[in-house]
């Protein structure tokens, strides 16, 4: 394809697209929110898969390449970019870039009509550098010829028009048209059978417990008795041939720290004290005070209503 011809496909693409940036859709994030915890794939496999959407001609809209990957969101696969033909370069920095970050990473690329050679050069390009692109998806290609092979696993998928571009596998939406091809419920639901298969491909490495010490940490202290210790000093080592004294029956609940070594020894029993009742006096009335002068007559509360 000669440099006029990528560049007039480059502006269709910006004018049929959009605005022909690459934006954050959050209602992707908040399908993944919702139903991302129904999800039949494990997050720790899913959350290593990588879709790679490459826009055509399609105009902005849930039957471009946008409904794809809201689709693929609310299956739980939420790690998508999404962007128009003027955006490969990008798009092939992005890849380089996870997969230096994530050496677990897998990519599954996804391009639609005018954008198919585009994708077709990111995987071809991305799988050359050793990064896992296990699937290349092209919607009803364009301008496609015999050279624009890749090595990757390709899937041509079409709506009964005729359309040529090499691959290993061909698949057909019925009820598509081109428009509305790349958004169609069948489209999501085949591109999300290949991201299921990825994350089945991704790698854990294994879990290591031998040693969880410290480096630096200091050895563990040497719990060995010394020989000729008393006994009642080996509270921490256990001696063979022990075996504590049965509690006897009825002796209620013991604390164990204050179970002494040998079994269980019954408290001394201490006699109750005698506790003397009061003496009761006689009722004696109140006594007038000492100066002789009679007792003030109380005064006469007057009620009211």
């Amino acid at each position: 394809m000669t440099r006029a011809r990528w560049a007039a496909v480059a502006a269709v693409a910006v004018l049929a697209g959009g605005a022909g940036c690459v934006s954050c859709d959050t209602h992707s994030a908040r399908a993944n929110w919702e139903n991302g915890p129904t999800c039949e794939v494990p997050v720790c496999d899913r959350q290593h898969v990588y879709a790679v959407l490459v826009n055509g001609a399609c105009p902005a809209g849930p039957t471009s390449l946008e409904g794809l990957r809201d689709g693929l969101a609310e299956r739980g696969f939420v790690k998508t970019y999404f962007g128009q033909v003027l955006h490969a370069p990008w798009l092939a920095h992005e890849m380089r870039a996870v997969a230096k970050c994530d050496p677990t990473a897998r990519f599954v690329v996804v391009g639609a009509d005018i954008g198919a050679p585009a994708a077709v050069h990111l995987a071809r390009h991305a799988a050359a550098d050793g990064i896992n692109v296990d699937a290349l998806v092209l919607l009803n290609p364009l301008s496609m010829n015999g050279s624009d092979g890749c090595s990757t696993r390709t899937v041509l998928v079409s709506c009964g028009t005729d359309c040529s571009a090499p691959h290993t596998e061909r698949a057909s939406i019925p009820g598509a048209t081109r428009l509305t091809l790349p958004g169609h419920a069948g489209t999501v639901e085949l591109v999300y059978g290949l991201l299921k298969e990825s994350a089945a491909r991704v790698e854990h490495p294994p879990a290591v417990f031998d040693d969880l010490t410290e480096p630096g940490a200091r050895p563990p202290r040497n719990l060995t008795p010394p020989p000729g210790a008393p006994a009642e000093w080996l509270f921490l080592h256990d001696h063979p041939g022990y075996a504590p004294a049965p509690l006897p029956p009825n002796a209620g609940p013991i604390a164990p720290a204050l179970v002494p070594r040998g079994g269980y020894l019954p408290p001394e029993r201490l006699p109750r004290p005698q506790v003397t009742p009061p003496l009761l006096l006689p009722y004696a009335p109140p006594v007038p005070p000492s100066s002789g002068q009679p007792l003030p007559i109380p005064r006469k509360v007057e009620q009211t209503p």
